[in-house]
């Protein structure tokens, strides 16, 4: 555990802001607790101390710890502090490659990693624009780690337009998506015998 909390208010004192915590880590491992709150006023006259700031700077997330930075109690209470990065994890989505015309592979990356643990992440996809994991979407797993990922995106219909979001899923069940990407897959080609039989269903070209 790591406290940087404001001391209590004495002799009708108000309560001291937080201070201030700062780790530069490749990975956070284990379980515990780390505050900067404020101090609480010396009676209900005295006002509680502001929250401190909290920084960690991380490749890697393999922990449960919880983070406050809340404002002390008092005749006014304290303003909260700041936390960095937050809960949520920064992603962003790449240009699809490997197009085909009934497949593709959809890429993309976490940029910045959470407080909060990765559960799931990969990509949605769908003909309309904004697509949700509600559709058709991958599952990759649980993500411990920034940087690239990619997912097979595969029963496609050739000469479509398709819209693909990276996601990650954290722990609590929020999801969180990156920018929009969009991709046409390669239009179906058929070749003519002139001796032979077709039946088609939809355009067609001759070659």
């Amino acid at each position: 555990n790591i406290y940087a909390n404001g001391a209590n208010g004495v002799l009708d004192g108000g309560g001291g802001s937080g201070g201030s915590v700062w780790i530069n880590t490749e990975t956070i491992e284990g379980s515990g607790t780390i505050t900067a709150n404020g101090g609480v006023g010396y009676n209900a006259n005295c006002g509680g101390g502001g929250g401190g700031r909290i920084a960690i700077y991380f490749s890697c997330n393999n922990s449960s710890i919880n983070y406050s930075v809340s404002g002390g109690t008092g005749y006014e209470n304290g303003g909260d502090g700041s936390l960095y990065p937050g809960d949520n994890s920064t992603i962003s989505t790449q240009a699809a490659t490997d197009i085909s015309k009934i497949a593709a592979t959809g890429n993309g990356s976490v940029d910045e990693m959470g407080f909060k643990s990765i559960t799931q992440h990969g990509h949605a996809w769908s003909t309309s624009p904004s697509p949700t994991i509600g559709g058709l979407h991958s599952e990759l797993g649980v993500k411990a780690c920034s940087g690239f990922f990619s997912s097979p995106i595969d029963s496609l219909t050739g000469g479509t337009t398709y819209y693909i979001r990276s996601y990650v899923t954290i722990d609590g069940g929020t999801t969180i998506y990156g920018d929009e990407e969009e991709f046409t897959t390669s239009a179906a080609k058929y070749r003519f015998n002139p001796g032979g039989y077709y039946k088609f269903k939809g355009s067609f070209k001759f070659y």
